[in-house]
């Protein structure tokens, strides 16, 4: 679950953090300059001695992101959590959730920073397609087929 969610995705969504940081050019009433969505090093709050790069502040969050997840499901193999259905099929429509929407969130993300009119498109149908998603994964009728708690195993060792 950690490798899928936290590890693969941040793989896929650091490389947000250039874009974000990229230097664009811009004329604002004839005058041509450089703009950044975000700067490239930033400096902490309330700790002003403190400078990292976009990319660090990401990485640090990120690691911060993947330890609540793993307290989550340390706390759940314990006592199990509400959100996390009992069912394997329920996990398995949770997960598919939540990655299909953190990685809808992560694609706007670098979208935004150089959005126009041609993005529109892009943009509403992939929000368009996941809305579909959920919707079919959420209301749609479970198959009422009876599956065995454990399946016996396709050999066997005969002695």
């Amino acid at each position: 679950m950690v490798f899928v969610f936290n590890g693969l995705t941040y793989l896929n969504i650091v490389k947000n953090v250039r874009d974000w940081t990229d230097a664009r050019k811009v004329v604002v009433n004839g005058a041509e300059g450089v703009f950044r969505s975000v700067a490239e090093v930033l400096r902490a709050p309330l700790f002003g001695s403190i400078n990292l790069s976009a990319w660090s502040w990401f990485t640090l969050m990120w690691i911060a992101f993947t330890a609540c997840t793993i307290l989550v499901l340390v706390r759940h193999r314990r006592h199990p959590v509400a959100l996390i259905p009992s069912t394997w099929l329920g996990k398995g429509q949770l997960l598919y959730l939540m990655l299909l929407w953190l990685m809808v969130i992560a694609n706007f993300s670098k979208a935004l920073v150089a959005f126009a009119d041609g993005r529109i498109a892009t943009e509403g149908t992939i929000m368009f397609n996941a809305l579909i998603c959920t919707v079919l994964i959420l209301a749609g009728r479970a198959s009422r087929t009876k599956l065995p708690r454990s399946v016996p195993p396709i050999w066997s060792i005969h002695a």
